[in-house]
């Protein structure tokens, strides 16, 4: 018998109903198992739990089988149950619920029992709160997904929601909001929901993140610090507090639902075993009450007139978006008619509206067109967002009159009919996507988007396939026109502009001023500083009828010559699968080693799809790219290079085709990765290699851009962003870059204002002459070419690739300099190291080092400290006790830091390799509340706390933690490009120790107790450390007072120019094979 609901029946008059799902053909093929029987790699079900006469209280569940994996997951999502839910008088409600529901429940009281339970079993959770949805995902080892899931049921059917749990996690939600308000995204985000939607009279205007001031308001009381006053004070926030528990318990009570909750369970166990657990677990969720009615989410207003709204970005940078409130779109997922608009708009091939505002004009740096991230059951926000150039800023009337002249063009074909390859190609390639659908890098990733899909389709079947496939034979364009195209009109538009310009200009006034005049106001939440005009006739009317000299360039895209079209997949003999590839680990092999080419290779033996990952490392001997001048330069060539080759390597990432230059400053090169399907991929990367030589400084083929001064000027520009976005990064990251800073020792500095500087001062003619000239060696090459394709067809890369870079070496401009008199480049000899290789510090022996420094970001007021414990050059024995000491802490570290003490929402744990060997553990909490002095002092006292908690720890448990570690060390990839990553680090750090990681394991399994105390008192308690302590705006610097271990650093890269450092690791000889014979 089973527990239902509050009611005992037998199993026999349960009603649960299953449904056939649509499967990828990826995972409904054959493998073999150990005992040589075959078997889908995945099994799904879909079922629905619950009686038919009470659908109110029917739960809707996915279940996955697969035997493959080493961990199990679950997932569950609450829909309704969002930030549009959460009322006027409590924002941030549903937010701040999401955080209450992993601090314990009644059959599980102790805050961190979730948690601690999946650290313990090699796991770990979290969630997001959505528009309409919340979301929780969690993972653990497979034997213990029974545990989780009764944590969690408990959880969701009793949470405890206790007074003081809900006051400390209110600092949590303020924390994550200090931490997102120095973002442009959400002041945006925030900016377009109060204006397209007034929150006193729609929920989508509300603010959802939550923080203080919305949840824990004091409005109307003046802070005391005397007796009466003050009493009376606390007794306001307690009855506020208590008010908000509450509110919060209403929510719970409502939302938190069987017939809400869409529950996707993830194992290895058999399906029936997977649904048995289920059904135990979460049959007795709470039912919904009769009289219950959840208001649905309505439709947006329609805009009464067009507006533009100027804001002040926190990175100096420039945008420009158009917001247009539509129609939902969620029933409509079978034909996704706004995903074809996505597309178009988004296309960046010739004729596309990116590539006449990028390259006639020089205008637009990037574009995206995104119909789907404010999707709601009441309404969808099709969003055209570009980032400009400075010229661009200047010429923001006549990208909207072209971007509406695109949308009038796309009208016009709605109405006579569009090119019949545009809807059939993207029907092909969402049957492509999803027949050849990967396994995502995590179990926790599968559910957490499988349980979040499960509302958006009525229709079970479609679970799996409703976010790929389009099911309609022919695209209905009379809906197209009138549902969609026809309300991207103009006056349904909001406009957003954002200019570094304007924070010079601006004088704020208060809230409620007369918008109309356009002055500046501030956002309540963010801070945000923005103004508001209605765009006058004139301007509307050349938006409505756009008539712009550009407007001839536009076109359709042209039909997609990267489709694939073979999915055949490459077997090799039985006798060389047996030899060299015996089990999916196993590493690449190396077909050729000389001076011209390191060619490794291994195929697919783990995944059997039609794809195939190839990389290709190429020396760059004519300047030094881990300088700052080196790496500039690097970067402005990958940057040109990959736009020159976007001219069809776009039409060839739709087509599930990628290829991408990227410079390497670590190891002095330059790499090329190209990764998809296989079918074109060879031919694909020779285009790359062909396009490369033959472009030159002045001159291209076609619509690919030459080098002009407008191309130069937008490449510098896009550079100098990407340099600017750092410095308004997250305080955590500046922490991390001044320890790597303080670690790294470099033959040049490197630092980010050096390397601003080194870009301001670069010329066209060093670009062209960078090119002409040297840019790449075609000696001492290094290649990985794994999966679906032969060892034959990797040789005849490896040999074709020399050939063309060759090529290119006679069709240099004399104008730009000598010739090499037909001299090779110096021959590198094979494996000895060809690049420059980073050099890492060795600090001395208990010694505290400290570098304190300020955010660059004047509006972030968030702070970090961090510590880092060097261990040096480690043999794999201690880096297994090093990997361990890091698995103890990491759930200890987050209860303590951030839930117990709040000291700030981001609480991190790493190990950390400088180079390629030299270890090291860091340890960073980064939040507003307390300076970074404070969070410093309370890393050293938690890990005196470690140390008893480990003292303490009993020996059953211990050994848990142990084996869910070793589990974790043993789990194999999940998809063929995490494979190949792995791969390529080790062969271009030329150390090939491939077996590395299954090696550490192995040393593991006999790590005690001891061992890791040994480690922990020797390197952390009286170790030497570096604390790097990072100051918000609004806090001076404190001067640090020098000890007898206490050292202050001023500047990170002297401190390094002046320590001894590490040996270079050593490499290991390579043995050639031959696959062919």
């Amino acid at each position: 018998e089973i527990h239902v609901c509050g009611e005992t029946m037998n199993k026999e008059e349960e009603r649960v109903k299953r449904v056939e799902l649509d499967v990828p053909k990826s995972h409904s093929k054959l493998i073999e198992n150990d005992e040589g029987e075959s078997h889908p790699l995945r099994e799904y079900r879909a079922l629905t739990i619950g009686d038919d006469d009470d659908k109110d209280n029917q739960l809707q569940c996915l279940l996955v089988r697969d035997r493959t994996i080493e961990k199990a997951a679950l997932s569950t999502t609450v829909y309704p149950a969002g930030q549009l839910h959460d009322g006027l008088d409590w924002p941030g409600r549903a937010h701040l619920l999401e955080h209450l529901l992993f601090l314990g429940s009644t059959p599980f009281p102790k805050e961190n029992e979730l948690d601690s339970w999946l650290t313990q079993h090699g796991g770990h959770s979290n969630a997001y709160t959505d528009l309409e949805m919340t979301c929780y995902y969690m993972d653990c080892m497979v034997e213990a997904i029974e545990g989780t899931m009764e944590r969690w049921s408990a959880a969701l059917r009793e949470p405890l929601l206790s007074t003081d749990v809900v006051e400390r996690e209110i600092m949590a939600v303020d924390s994550e909001h200090a931490k997102n308000k120095p973002q442009d995204y959400w002041r945006i985000y925030q900016l377009s929901k109060t204006l397209l939607a007034p929150p006193e009279s729609h929920p989508y205007g509300q603010f959802g993140s939550g923080c203080c001031g919305s949840l824990l308001p004091l409005s109307g009381v003046a802070a005391t610090t005397e007796g009466k006053d003050k009493a009376a004070d606390e007794s306001q926030k307690a009855a506020r507090i208590e008010a908000l528990r509450q509110a919060v318990v209403e929510f719970w009570d409502l939302h938190y639902t069987a017939s809400n909750i869409s529950v996707a369970v993830l194992s290895s166990h058999p399906l029936d075993e997977i649904e048995a657990l289920v059904r135990k677990h979460f049959c007795n969720l709470p039912k919904k009450k009769s009289d219950t009615i959840i208001p649905t989410t309505p439709p947006l207003p329609r805009p009464n007139a067009c507006r533009r709204v100027d804001y002040v970005p926190i990175k100096p940078v420039y945008t420009l978006e158009l917001h247009w409130p539509l129609r939902e779109i969620d029933s409509l997922y079978l034909e996704k008619p706004t995903r074809l608009l996505s597309h178009l708009l988004g296309d960046e091939g010739p004729g596309s509206l990116l590539h006449v505002l990028r390259h006639e004009r020089p205008w637009v740096q990037e574009l995206s067109a995104d119909n789907g991230s404010r999707s709601t059951s009441g309404f969808s926000i099709f969003i055209l967002s570009m980032e400009l150039t400075p010229m661009g800023w200047e010429h923001v009337d006549e990208i909207i009159t072209i971007s509406c002249a695109y949308i009038k063009l796309l009208a016009d074909f709605a109405k006579d009919g569009l090119p019949a390859h545009v809807y059939q190609e993207l029907k092909l390639m969402g049957d492509m996507q999803f027949d050849f659908l990967g396994i995502p890098s995590s179990a926790a990733d599968t559910v957490s988007f499988l349980s979040a899909q499960m509302p958006s389709y009525k229709d079970p079947r479609h679970y799996l396939s409703g976010n790929f496939r389009y099911f309609a034979d022919k695209l209905d364009e009379t809906a197209l026109q009138n549902d969609f195209i026809k309300n991207m009109e103009p006056e349904n538009m909001l406009v957003f502009v954002g200019a570094p310009e304007y924070g010079q200009e601006l004088v704020a006034t208060p809230v409620g001023s007369d918008i109309g005049a356009g002055v500046w106001l501030t956002d309540k939440w963010y801070g945000t500083m923005y103004k508001i005009t209605t765009v006058d006739s004139t301007t509307l009317a050349k938006w409505k009828n756009p008539n712009h000299e550009l407007v001839s360039h536009l076109h359709l895209p042209e039909p997609n010559e990267f489709l694939p079209s073979n999915f055949d997949l490459v077997s090799l003999p039985e006798t060389t699968m047996k030899q060299f590839f015996g089990s999916k680990e196993s590493p690449p092999v190396c077909l050729r080693n000389d001076h011209d080419v390191q060619l490794w290779y291994k195929p697919d033996t783990a995944f059997s799809m039609p794809k195939v990952n190839i990389f290709v490392s190429f020396p760059v001997p004519s300047q030094d790219t881990s300088s700052s001048a080196g790496s500039v330069i690097s970067a402005l060539w990958t940057e040109w290079q990959n736009e020159v080759a976007n001219i069809f390597a776009y039409a060839a990432s739709m087509a599930g085709l990628h290829g991408e230059w990227v410079p390497n400053s670590k190891r002095s090169t330059i790499e090329l990765h190209v990764s998809g399907y296989s079918h074109k991929a060879a031919l694909f990367l020779r285009r790359l290699l062909e396009t490369t030589v033959g472009t030159t400084g002045t001159t291209s083929d076609g619509d690919a851009p030459s080098l002009d001064e407008q191309l130069w000027e937008r490449l510098v520009h896009k550079m100098r962003d990407q340099y600017q976005s750092f410095l308004m990064a997250e305080v955590y990251q500046h922490a991390i870059y001044y320890l790597d800073q303080t670690l790294e020792a470099v033959p040049a500095p490197r630092t980010i204002e050096q390397r601003i500087i080194e870009l301001e001062q670069q010329k066209m003619e060093d670009l062209t002459a960078y090119h002409n000239k040297v840019f790449l060696s075609s000696k001492g090459l290094q290649i990985l070419v794994h999966g679906n394709l032969a060892p034959q067809e990797a040789l005849d890369l490896a040999k074709a690739i020399p050939q063309i870079l060759q090529g290119q070496k006679g069709s240099g401009n004399k104008a730009d300099g000598p010739e090499n008199d037909g001299e090779d480049l110096p021959a590198p000899v094979i494996p000895k190291r060809t690049t420059l290789q980073q050099r890492i510090v060795q600090l001395p022996a208990n010694s505290n080092f400290v570098f304190r420094g300020k955010t660059w970001n004047t509006e972030n007021t968030n702070h970090c400290a961090l510590l880092y414990y060097p261990f040096g050059i480690v043999d794999l024995s201690t880096n297994a006790t090093i990997s361990f000491a890091r698995h103890l802490i990491a759930e200890p570290s987050y209860n303590q830091l951030r839930t117990q003490e709040q000291l700030g929402y981001i609480v991190h744990s790493q190990l950390k390799t400088s180079g390629d060997h030299v270890k090291g553990l860091l340890l960073l909490v980064q939040g507003e509340a307390k300076d970074p002095v404070h969070m410093d002092t309370r890393i050293r006292v938690f890990w005196q706390t470690v140390r008893t908690l480990l003292v303490d720890m009993p020996e059953a448990e211990f050994l848990s933690h142990r084996r869910a570690l070793y589990e974790n060390f043993m789990e194999s990839k999940k998809n063929l490009l995490s494979e190949s990553a792995s791969h390529w680090s080790l062969i271009t750090n030329q150390t090939f120790h491939f077996e590395r990681i299954k090696k550490i394991a192995k040393h593991l399994q006999d790590k005690t107790k001891d061992d890791v105390l040994r480690l922990i008192d020797r390197f952390i308690l009286f170790g030497s450390s570096i604390s790097i302590q990072m100051f918000g705006q609004g806090v001076e610097l404190p001067n640090i007072e020098n000890g007898d271990s206490t050292v202050a650093i001023s500047d990170p890269i002297e401190f390094g120019c002046t320590q001894g450092l590490h040996p270079l690791p050593s490499t290991r000889d390579v043995k050639v094979v031959n696959l062919l014979s």
